[in-house]
């Protein structure tokens, strides 16, 4: 839509023979005027990375036909890349897997405004290996549009888990996204985002829907501060037990540390 914000994400396959190319960047050709690609840079041997297609409020509303490229972040090596998209149960309403049109290129188009916009607060503190983390989500109603809203979580990095789908009642402007990291997560930094629909018409296939995504922020992954791990403990009403963690230093953690004993019955 004009003004707002679509995001993709591509599967990333190596041709045959090919070693590691190095990190790379995501480059769009014959993007309409007034629309620009936003995609952080790819780090080497990544299979999937979302792409996200930006429009400016005064881009003229029409269709195009764009390519995908990949570009070495090292001028020194030049990438030789294409794009496939398959497109299933062409002329046929589903169920024959061989009805597939499969392209060298993309359509896009640019559309009049949502009548919603979606956006996650960056947040400040890390996600810690086999920890949660807590993300804001604001959502912009157009006046005189308080339907209600589905959004969700598509991408994150490897090892954080995502929540399902959700809707943002009617009257509703806030809620939560909830992530977590595993244990063995990956450590270091990569993009989250969120898609934003209305409701009515067909989930599946789009028709009657209108969808935005927020913007593509980071996230980190860190080890945890401390490990704390403690027996089960029961207690009888009326009385009196007592709770013992042992703690675990593992990121180098030196002084004192506040902990408060949380979920309590």
């Amino acid at each position: 839509p004009q003004g707002g914000r679509w995001t993709v994400t591509l599967d990333l396959h190596r041709g045959q023979g090919t070693t590691d190319t190095g990190p790379f960047d995501i480059v769009a050709n014959g993007l309409p005027e007034g629309v620009r690609l936003v995609s952080p840079r790819v780090p080497a041997s990544t299979s999937r990375w979302p792409v996200q297609l930006v429009a400016d409020a005064a881009a003229k509303p029409g269709a195009k036909i764009i390519t995908f490229a990949a570009k070495s972040a090292d001028p020194a090596v030049v990438l030789a890349s294409s794009v496939q998209q398959a497109v299933p149960f062409v002329s046929h309403s589903g169920g024959d897997a061989w009805r597939v049109l499969r392209v060298d290129r993309a359509a896009m188009a640019v559309t009049d405004p949502a009548p919603i916009a979606i956006d996650l607060v960056p947040p400040t503190a890390a996600l810690v290996r086999g920890g949660e983390l807590f993300i804001p989500v604001k959502l912009t109603r157009q006046p005189g549009y308080d339907d209600p809203v589905e959004w969700q979580a598509d991408f994150a990095p490897q090892g954080v888990g995502l929540p399902p789908k959700d809707v943002i009642s009617s009257g509703a402007a806030e809620a939560v996204l909830q992530i977590t990291a595993d244990a063995k997560a990956p450590l270091g930094k990569g993009p989250l985002y969120v898609m934003a629909t209305t409701l009515g018409g067909s989930d599946y296939l789009g028709p009657g829907r209108i969808r935005v995504s927020s913007e593509i922020i980071e996230i980190e992954v860190t080890e945890p501060f401390m490990e704390l791990a403690s027996e089960p403990v029961s207690v009888r009403r009326g009385g009196q037990a007592t709770v013992s963690f042992k703690a675990t230093p593992k990121s180098g953690f030196e002084g004192e540390a506040e902990a408060n004993l949380l979920g309590l019955p």
